[in-house]
């Protein structure tokens, strides 16, 4: 607990201390100005939840999970053993962990190198998601996404408006979605 305290302190120390800077108007930025650019760009770190995380298979000696954090979720959080605090109890050295935003942005598998309370030491590999073309018959005006829990999601793209979800494969919502271009134009 004592490390995770102190990761969350150093984590919030250099959040206060880059907040607090101020930058003159046409200053030119050195590698430490871009760091801090980057730094206060990125969301803030939130714990992964225990309703997003489940037991994929419960072995003798070791566990995988599957961990849905919320869309938006970056990368290097997921590395971040503070990300771990909520559910980190229920971890064991060796356990892997597959992870899918619920935006679908990437896929990652992880090791569990050791766990405690309120933290998690994991380390593992990360592929982001490809651009796809939109599927055939399909306007441009409408998106296709994959949610883990919502299944397929049809949404309009000017205004991310969810129109259908709970699709069982894209095929279905591709299928919608035209019947739906249908409607409009009758």
């Amino acid at each position: 607990m004592a490390r995770a305290s102190a990761a969350a302190a150093a984590t919030t120390t250099s959040t206060e201390d880059s907040a607090a800077t101020p930058r003159p108007e046409g200053a030119k930025l050195d590698a430490a100005g871009v760091k801090q650019i980057i730094t206060e760009a990125r969301p803030p770190l939130v714990a992964l939840l225990q309703q997003e995380i489940w037991a994929r298979e419960a072995g003798i000696k070791f566990n995988t999970w599957e961990a849905v954090p919320p869309a938006g979720t970056p990368w290097e959080h997921i590395e971040n053993p503070a990300f771990w605090a909520n559910v980190s109890r229920r971890m064991k050295m060796g356990d892997k962990i597959i992870v899918v935003p619920r935006d679908g942005a990437f896929y990652g598998e992880l090791v569990v190198w050791d766990a405690g309370q309120n933290w998690a030491h994991v380390s593992g590999s990360c592929q982001e998601k490809p651009a796809f073309g939109n599927a055939p018959g399909v306007d441009d005006q409408f998106q296709i996404a994959a949610d883990p829990i919502d299944g397929f999601v049809v949404k309009r793209k000017a205004s991310g408006a969810v129109l259908k979800k709970n699709l069982p494969n894209a095929e279905e919502a591709r299928r919608w979605i035209i019947d739906h271009q249908q409607a409009l134009r009758s």
